[in-house]
């Protein structure tokens, strides 16, 4: 990986003012991070553990314990700090993929600023230190191996063991942290079967290993005696016990019907998942078609398109589940992570909107108009019924940077930017 050495001449400033920006927006998360609390369902979610046998998503729960017991590290600390690593992370390595298409500075600046993709967390704090973080560094890692491989400075040998003794592991073991990377293996393994010149079923023996972590977290759970220790054993701990044990068994068809009714059934919410799922997949969906269809994509082909659309139907089952704006973030990389694994024949032409004609110099200043609102107005909702919570795609960076300003510099309204009023 070349870092950030590519980074050359008059886009220097791009790259670096983007880069600072996305930057200086997590770190004031961070910092916050330290002095409360910012996500406290999924921080009393973080309790589950192994202590009393097997229950999924009970692999971070155990480490968190683990330091405590023996490194003195705090819960809140290790829940914090594991969050700040892996946001970071993710943030060089989609700096690292979109670097590729910094001489079209307005593309660079959408995807950089893009609401559905890293900034998603910090427009909704909802969607902050959630274990999907994980989900998306595994589609971020895996596009970047495979960038590698289809600029032959990785041979096919060398991405196989790559796959199989780094990438897998890590997937693996993430599904025991959350269960929600399994809707990602699909982007998985068609990333792998590009590689592997289409060969499904050699492909698909590769990845059979999967069955096993699926099956332990979808159909084991722990029984009722178990549960009640469980319940004993964070007592003392101020965190929700309803989220703590929410998913400690399966979820009845009560669950799955109340998130058809509100997320599929109720029309408001309807119309803006839909919006939702337009937004997040389109953008680049039209990027890969028109580099596709420009031939400027090495190693691409015709079913990439078709590919990118069935890797992002999955998570449609968040519809049915529930936290659905959640589950669009993690398409939306899904199929920016497809489009991004495929490194440029050449540079692309940069946006321009001085044109001789007028009809492509008003279309020009039309393209602007509307990437600058999209990317500072717009925002994805984490979850909820919106249509109750009067929520709208309207937010944005704008908004979720006076909110921030609010809250680490305890400004006006304390009322409205309590984040211990918002988030418990």
């Amino acid at each position: 990986m070349n870092g950030f050495k590519f980074v050359k001449q008059n886009n220097n400033y791009v790259f670096y003012v983007c880069f600072f920006v996305i930057s200086l927006f997590f770190l004031s998360i961070y910092i916050l991070s330290f002095s409360k609390i910012v996500n406290f369902w999924s921080f009393s979610q973080a309790h589950i553990s192994y202590s009393e046998g097997f229950i999924k998503r009970g692999l971070f729960g155990s480490l968190m314990f683990f330091f405590e017991k023996n490194l003195n590290i705090s819960p809140r600390n290790f829940f914090s700090i594991f969050h700040i690593f892996f946001y970071s992370l993710n943030i060089f390595l989609f700096f690292n993929l979109i670097k590729k298409y910094l001489s079209n500075k307005l593309l660079f600046i959408f995807l950089a600023f893009c609401p559905s993709l890293i900034l998603f967390s910090f427009n909704d704090l909802g969607g902050y230190q959630r274990l999907d973080v994980l989900s998306v560094a595994c589609i971020l890692v895996h596009s970047t191996i495979a960038d590698l491989y289809y600029q032959k400075k990785i041979n096919k040998i060398y991405y196989n063991n790559v796959l199989i003794l780094f990438l897998f592991p890590i997937i693996l073991i993430s599904i025991f942290f959350h269960e929600i990377q399994i809707f990602s293996l699909p982007f998985h393994f068609f990333v792998s079967y590009g590689i592997f010149n289409k060969k499904f079923i050699a492909t698909f023996k590769k990845y059979i290993i999967f069955i096993i972590p699926v099956f332990c977290v979808l159909f084991i759970y722990p029984d009722e005696a178990s549960i009640i220790k469980l319940s004993k054993n964070i007592e003392q701990r101020e965190i929700w016990s309803s989220a703590f044990l929410f998913h400690s068994k399966n979820l009845e068809l009560n669950h799955y019907l109340n998130e058809i009714k509100i997320n599929i059934l109720t029309p408001y919410n309807f119309k803006i998942h839909l919006m939702m799922i337009f937004f997040s997949t389109m953008p680049f969906l039209m990027t890969l078609y028109f580099l596709n269809r420009r031939a400027l994509l090495i190693g691409s082909d015709k079913t990439n398109l078709f590919i990118s659309v069935f890797i992002a139907v999955p998570f449609l089952t968040g519809l049915v589940i529930g936290d659905f704006g959640r589950w669009v973030n993690l398409m939306s990389f899904s199929v920016f992570g497809y489009l991004s694994q495929f490194p440029l024949r050449k540079k692309l032409k940069d946006f321009k909107i001085q044109n001789k004609n007028a009809y492509y110099f008003f279309s020009n200043i039309l393209i602007l108009l509307i990437v600058i609102f999209y990317i500072l107005s717009v925002r994805i909702p984490h979850c909820c019924n919106l249509k109750e919570k009067n929520l709208t795609l309207f937010g944005g960076i704008i908004d979720k940077s006076i909110a921030i300003s609010h809250v680490v510099f305890d400004l006006s309204d304390k009322k409205k930017y309590d984040l211990d009023k918002r988030f418990k």
